[in-house]
């Protein structure tokens, strides 16, 4: 702040003397391009000069300040969809809960891309689908979710493999089973 405060009063000190410098040596300035020639006195074309800079320095700064709005609206939007998105998993998972499945799968997959926890919306709305016994979109959900978060291999696997054996797909559950155990050998499974 300091700074800058230093900084102004030097460029109106500047100003002062170079405005007596003008005003005590009058002059004519002229400007020549082509046929065209423009004739004033030597304070006025510094003055032009002056509001010249003036006016390129506020038409700099109203660009940057409008691209800056752009960033904060966009901000401000990512963070009002993220609210949004996280009301929605609360909803969703109480729709899940309360066994409206289809509402409950809608609520999760609309909002996951801007929730901060995709994979549980992914996850969520795979429970949704198998519980309406649509297998293929529960897979479809749970490769999302695998997307979302590619650490999670594991637990949606888990998940994947817990789905499958309730429905009694009971092979794709040992193959998942036997690819976990490959992800992850350390881990215990009973």
């Amino acid at each position: 702040m300091m700074f800058y405060l230093v900084v102004l009063l030097i460029l109106i000190a500047l100003i002062v003397w170079l405005g007596q410098l003008v005003l005590a040596h009058p002059g004519i300035a002229t400007i020549t391009w082509g046929v065209w020639s423009l004739e004033m006195k030597t304070a006025t074309l510094a003055a032009l000069v002056l509001l010249a800079c003036v006016g390129f320095y506020l038409l700099v700064s109203l660009l940057r300040h409008g691209f800056g709005m752009r960033r904060s609206f966009s901000r401000f939007r990512a963070a009002r969809l993220g609210s949004k998105a996280n009301r929605a998993l609360t909803q969703g998972l109480i729709q899940l809960t309360e066994g409206h499945w289809d509402k409950a799968e809608k609520l999760l997959v609309d909002h996951a891309p801007y929730s901060d926890t995709p994979l549980l919306n992914y996850l969520a709305a795979a429970r949704a689908a198998h519980m309406r016994e649509a297998y293929e979109r529960r897979d479809e959900l749970l490769k999302q979710a695998i997307e979302s978060d590619s650490k999670a291999n594991v637990a949606v696997g888990v998940s994947q493999a817990e789905m499958q054996f309730g429905s009694g797909q009971l092979e794709q559950a040992h193959a998942t089973l036997i690819r976990l155990r490959e992800l992850s050998p350390n881990t215990l499974m009973y």
